[in-house]
């Protein structure tokens, strides 16, 4: 919905602002019935006011757009598409000013793509349930170099690197769980976590790791077994070719994604679908609290003997 289409034939300010208000209200009045009766997630998109609408008018039509959007938020299965949805998408030109003027199709071909595909992740989001466990590598994924070879001291914590441990943080605030899983020696992983303050991915947003020299897929396997949860609720990121193959052809239930080049990191995780949740419950933000005291109680109960201790 475009406010501005409403008035779009008319010329008049006075009965432009009039015809605006009642349509808002309409459309208000009309959200709230569907929202009542309709049985399925309905997507609505908001659109702002495009540059060829009356400068005289943008306020009215900003607090129509902004009514209804509000409205929107308090209803039962409205959703709302909204312009961060389509501005993460398209990064061109959106307006096409001659043939809006000739046969009211307001947007290029580029803007209506971006349009459907941002529509498309929606409805996605709605019928499919969020994976649970992100689980990464360590080398030249989270940190450029191998801790192994070039040390503490060496690795590079670079744009792109930090951009994925800021989107691991990111997710684990929405209840996602973040694991490990490193061919490398423990103590040497552990080690920058304690010594390099600069990274932005702390041991404590870490739920569960494997550092070892063991297949990955055997410890993706085993941390499935220590959460409890279906190989097919997790999500490895790796930078290696040849890691990403074994595992997909070995735990295909598992979304195996080869980490890009740095400079395509932060535009490769924008636009991943896998952890999409319309919404983030009280639970979701404490849920790595939740299995780190699901796990303590099991390790408690693993050490003693008997039910009094």
């Amino acid at each position: 919905i475009r406010m501005e289409d409403f008035v779009r034939e008319l010329s008049d300010l006075t009965e432009a602002r009039d015809l605006i208000r009642r349509t808002a209200r309409e459309l208000s009045d009309a959200l709230g019935q569907h929202a009542r009766r309709a049985r399925s997630p309905t997507v609505l998109g908001v659109l702002a006011p495009s540059p060829r609408a009356t400068s005289e008018l943008r306020a009215d039509l900003d607090a129509a757009a902004a009514s209804l959007t509000e409205l929107a938020l308090t209803l039962p299965g409205i959703y709302l598409l909204g312009a961060d949805d389509i501005d993460g998408v398209c990064d061109g030109e959106r307006y096409d000013p001659l043939r809006d003027e000739l046969a009211h199709i307001p947007f290029t071909d580029e803007f209506y793509a971006s349009m459907a595909i941002a529509i498309a992740r929606k409805v996605h989001a709605l019928e499919v349930p969020a994976h649970k466990v992100l689980v990464l590598d360590c080398d030249n994924t989270l940190w450029g170099g191998v801790i192994g070879e070039d040390g503490i001291a060496g690795i590079a914590l670079t744009q792109g690197f930090l951009g994925l441990q800021r989107y691991a943080i990111a997710q684990q605030e929405k209840g996602i769980l973040i694991c490990l899983a490193s061919k490398n020696a423990e103590r040497d992983v552990l080690d920058v976590f304690e010594q390099r303050p600069d990274m932005e991915l702390k041991s404590e947003n870490i739920i569960s790791y494997r550092i070892d020299w063991k297949p990955k897929s055997d410890n993706i396997s085993s941390l499935a077994r220590e959460l409890n949860l279906g190989l097919d609720s997790f999500v490895f990121i790796d930078d290696n070719p040849i890691e990403c193959a074994q595992l997909r052809a070995t735990l295909p239930q598992v979304v195996t994604l080869q980490l890009p080049p740095e400079n395509q990191i932060e535009r490769f995780l924008a636009h991943l679908w896998v952890f999409d949740k319309l919404a983030v419950t009280s639970e979701d933000k404490r849920r790595t609290s939740l299995y780190r005291e699901n796990a303590a109680r099991q390790q408690l109960e693993d050490s003693v003997t008997d039910i009094a201790d």
